[in-house]
């Protein structure tokens, strides 16, 4: 999943952008490193996050099949012995890990792409409204009031 979102996020950086900083003249490296590079971070680390939920996925069921430690194997001993709270608890370490790992990796996005704008990682500031402006005539689906005023009300 890394290398293939890692790929992916390269070739779809905006060409204008590219053409741009040849433009003002940044060599192949320059390039690189100040244009593509960060193009491509934010598909690179969406890539991380997959792999490694893989990764855990992957743990659980090789703890599973043979093992003599671990957490899969504590796993499988509770199940076998009917131990529902080792089960339970196992379980609950391994979810636990999860989101222990994708936390750490939001933190990772929220220091690296500080530069994207309308980015703000995986905390909400203060100023940022709660719902996207309307500049149309739609509904608002939450109170069921248009969401601007009618050129015919009077």
């Amino acid at each position: 999943p890394v290398y293939l979102n890692t790929f992916n996020g390269i070739r779809n950086v905006d060409a204008r952008l590219v053409e741009a900083a040849k433009g003002f003249g940044l060599k192949r490296f320059g390039l690189v490193r100040e244009v593509i590079l960060p193009g491509a971070l934010p598909q690179a680390l969406l890539g991380l996050r997959y792999a490694l939920g893989i990764s855990w996925l992957a743990l659980v069921i090789a703890e599973q099949i043979n093992s003599n430690s671990g957490i899969g194997y504590l796993l499988t001993t509770a199940q076998n012995n009917l131990d529902t709270a080792g089960v339970i608890a196992s379980i609950v370490t391994y979810a636990a890990l999860g989101v222990i790992t994708d936390a750490l990796v939001r933190v990772l996005e929220s220091r690296l792409l500080v530069w994207r704008r309308g980015y703000n990682g995986a905390r909400r500031t203060p100023d940022s409204p709660t719902k996207p402006a309307t500049t149309d005539r739609r509904m608002d689906m939450t109170s069921r009031q248009p969401s601007s005023p009618s050129p015919c009300a009077a």
